[in-house]
């Protein structure tokens, strides 16, 4: 599991927020209502939205997936969604998540 380096962070996680999710997922502790929006090489869909229970059993099955986004409820994950897309047709001028958030 690897985070980008320009993580998108929905307006409704302030930074201390932030800091006890990042916590919780390095102890592999569910955390209630937050989604995180992952880059799964092995999935034919361009992003997917994980539970925390969901993300933890993406990681023991070994995929290699990469964390691109943090969301508070479901709502909150699908208007960050468009919030990723909209910044990356706007400053690309194309849809290449791999090149947008340098996954290689």
């Amino acid at each position: 599991m690897k985070y980008t380096t320009n993580l998108y962070i929905s307006k409704a996680i302030n930074d201390k927020q932030k800091k006890k999710i990042m916590k919780r997922v390095n102890k592999n502790k569910n955390i209630k209502n937050i989604f995180f929006l992952c880059r799964i090489s092995e999935s034919k869909n361009s992003l997917e939205i994980l539970s925390s229970a969901e993300l933890y059993k993406m990681i023991r099955r070994n995929c290699n997936l990469v964390i691109v986004g943090l969301a508070k409820g479901k709502e909150d994950s699908f208007e960050l969604v468009r919030i990723i897309y909209d910044d990356m047709y706007s400053k690309t001028s194309q849809i290449d998540l791999d090149t947008y958030f340098n996954i290689s």
